[in-house]
């Protein structure tokens, strides 16, 4: 009896080959509609992340451009003789006056078009003074008030629709607010010519580059292929109505 049952016992142990080869052809099966199935929602992931990524990035491209828009030709005030009415437009350090200006990327497929933004951090906002008197000699320049000005300034004198910028080197002693000094001698006489302190005239270029969008060549934003922009044109110069977009 004993015998038998050692016997029995070991005819019962371990799988056979066929019970093996089906275990694995199951596993293998299941493994295969597993990894179809992550596949397929890997897919619908990265569409729906791509699409939300993209508008993420374009949000945060348009805010970081719409932030400098806004802040364009801050100190050039709208007043009679206005910065904004020169013509041409006059440069320092190779820097327009011009508040804002589009760079048309051409016509080739994907090309981008750049966004030129300048402005100033004038604490009196670029109002301008009436120069009463000016000399010759010692490029001193006198007006109401000189508090809206600051050493190393960017000047700019208006007559009209001729302008022309320099740079502030001093300002009279107090209690003496009224004298000018500029660095160099200028195309416009700057008697009876309106004078403005514009701050540290800046230049910010908005450009797309290798799938970034750039500001001054510094990657801000990635994941952006291509900016198109247009100048918004009002009827009559003192509209603030757009009445049609035309290209650079």
């Amino acid at each position: 009896m004993h015998s038998r049952n050692i016997k029995k016992s070991e005819r019962q142990v371990g799988f056979s080959i066929v019970e093996i080869m089906v275990a694995l052809v199951i596993g293998l099966v299941v493994t295969l509609v597993i990894m179809q199935l992550f596949s397929n929602f890997e897919g619908q992931n990265r569409s729906t992340s791509g699409t939300a990524n993209a508008q993420t990035a374009g949000n945060v491209a348009l805010y970081s451009i719409m932030r400098d828009v806004q802040m364009a030709g801050y100190g050039l005030l709208p007043a009679p003789d206005s910065p904004l009415e020169c013509n041409p437009a006059p440069t320092f350090n190779g820097i327009t006056i011009s508040p804002l200006t589009i760079t048309d990327g051409g016509a080739a497929a994907g090309a981008s078009d750049s966004i030129g933004i300048r402005y100033g951090p004038t604490p009196m906002g670029g109002i301008p003074s009436t120069v009463k008197l000016f000399d010759d000699t010692t490029l001193v320049a006198i007006v109401d008030n000189n508090l809206g000005c600051r050493v190393n300034d960017v000047a700019l004198l208006v007559n009209g629709t001729n302008c022309a910028a320099t740079t502030v080197t001093a300002l009279s002693v107090p209690p003496d607010y009224t004298g000018i000094t500029l660095q160099s001698a200028t195309t416009v006489d700057p008697r009876s010519s309106n004078l403005s302190c514009l701050g540290a005239w800046s230049q910010f270029i908005y450009r797309v580059h290798n799938g970034n969008l750039e500001r001054n060549g510094v990657p801000i934003v990635s994941g952006i292929v291509n900016i198109q922009a247009q100048y918004g044109i009002s009827n009559a110069a003192n509209s603030n109505q757009i009445e049609e977009w035309v290209d650079a």
